[in-house]
């Protein structure tokens, strides 16, 4: 199989910052952004798995899957809305909080359909395969990723010289995703926080990190007594 595609659009941003005094700035921005399939998901293939049925099957079982890379697979696009603002501490700390919307169109989505005959011809594969379920990957999804994100990072130098060169910070995202549970958000992860404290000196520094990760999404159950949206 050979197959070759091409896309191009248009996708512009703008930034806006706003002093509102000498230490606290406002940050808004929006930004049109797409992002193209993984490789491994336009390379044209296709893999064909028959089920163990005998001559006294129900003549209406599915007799196999055949799972097919959708080469015309195009780029999602999404909508990005960023609204932020940063207060700058006389203490030398800085904290700040946001929040964003991103409206995501013709996300990828795995689809299964009966195998027909047109079907069939538009990859390519013979009439053999009439009662087959077809499995592959289309632009089918639309969504919307709503959250805000916070941080504060300081240095205690100044609040006690015995804690002279260690630092603190602290930053989370929570993140809500809504639209159609076909779509495949592998990997979505509704809520992240990181914190950590660290000690540098002049000829050695010592740092320790955490992490807490939410609930995280993995890949999609595709399968004939699965119905749509079970991860």
């Amino acid at each position: 199989n050979r197959a070759e595609r091409s896309y191009d659009g248009y996708y512009p941003s703008l930034h806006f910052t706003f002093n509102a005094t000498s230490n606290f700035l406002v940050r808004a921005a929006y930004a049109k952004t797409y992002g193209r399939p993984d490789f491994t998901n336009i390379v044209p293939n296709a893999t064909i798995n028959e089920a163990d049925l005998d001559e006294n099957a129900d003549p209406t079982a599915i007799r196999g899957n055949i799972s097919v890379r959708n080469t015309g697979l195009k780029p999602w696009t999404a909508e990005n809305y960023d609204l932020s603002a940063e207060y700058y501490t006389d203490s030398g700390g800085l904290l700040t909080a946001g929040v964003f919307r991103k409206d995501i169109a013709n996300f990828f989505g795995a689809t299964r359909t009966p195998a027909t005959v047109a079907l069939l011809a538009e990859y390519d594969l013979p009439d053999d395969y009439l009662g087959y379920d077809l499995i592959s990957q289309t632009n089918i999804g639309d969504a919307r990723v709503t959250g805000i994100e916070y941080s504060y990072r300081q240095q205690l130098d100044a609040f006690h010289p015995l804690a002279r060169g260690v630092g603190v910070f602290f930053n989370g995202t929570e993140m809500q995703l809504s639209g159609a549970t076909i779509a495949d958000f592998s990997g979505f992860t509704d809520r992240t926080i990181n914190w950590g404290v660290s000690y540098s000196r002049p000829r050695y520094q010592a740092k320790l990190n955490w992490n807490l990760t939410g609930r995280r999404r993995n890949a999609p159950l595709v399968g004939a007594n699965v119905p749509p949206g079970v991860f």
